[in-house]
């Protein structure tokens, strides 16, 4: 977050080659995931957070980022996978909820991404960009009709 991301990756990546404790590995690989996503690095940022996940199998942020990541490299129905073990461990993330729904909207699903959306707003009624999604595709369904 200042600026450093370079600097902030070669660091995690001494840690890492370090052997970090088994209780930290998965830490430092999401860490190292952040940088590589900050630089645009995506896939490269899904193969340390597929290691962080396994090291880890628990950690919501780990699937929050991965869907993240594989939603920016196209990988929807990955993405939808990652977004769902998030809500398994966080069922009260309406952000995951809302980027299940912009997920299926890239598929075409778009009733599907309404009610995800939806249960988004259900939880979280200030989440503005899922609000503007709901009434964009209600909007194309409607014309569609």
């Amino acid at each position: 977050g200042e600026g450093m991301t370079e600097e902030a990756l070669v660091r995690f990546r001494e840690s890492l080659a370090l052997g970090p404790a088994p209780e930290d590995l998965a830490r430092v690989r999401f860490y190292i995931a952040t940088c590589l996503k900050d630089l645009g690095s995506y896939d490269a940022a899904i193969k340390e957070l597929q290691m962080a996940v396994q090291a880890d199998p628990k950690e919501y942020s780990n699937y929050n980022l991965l869907g993240f990541c594989f939603y920016q490299t196209c990988k929807y129905e990955e993405a939808i996978r990652a977004l769902n073990k998030a809500i398994e461990i966080d069922p009260t993330s309406a952000i995951d909820y809302a980027s299940i729904g912009s997920n299926l909207r890239e598929l075409g699903k778009l009733e599907d991404a309404i009610a995800m959306y939806n249960m988004a707003l259900s939880i979280d009624p200030g989440l503005a960009f899922a609000r503007e999604n709901v009434m964009k595709l209600k909007e194309v369904l409607n014309t569609a009709v």
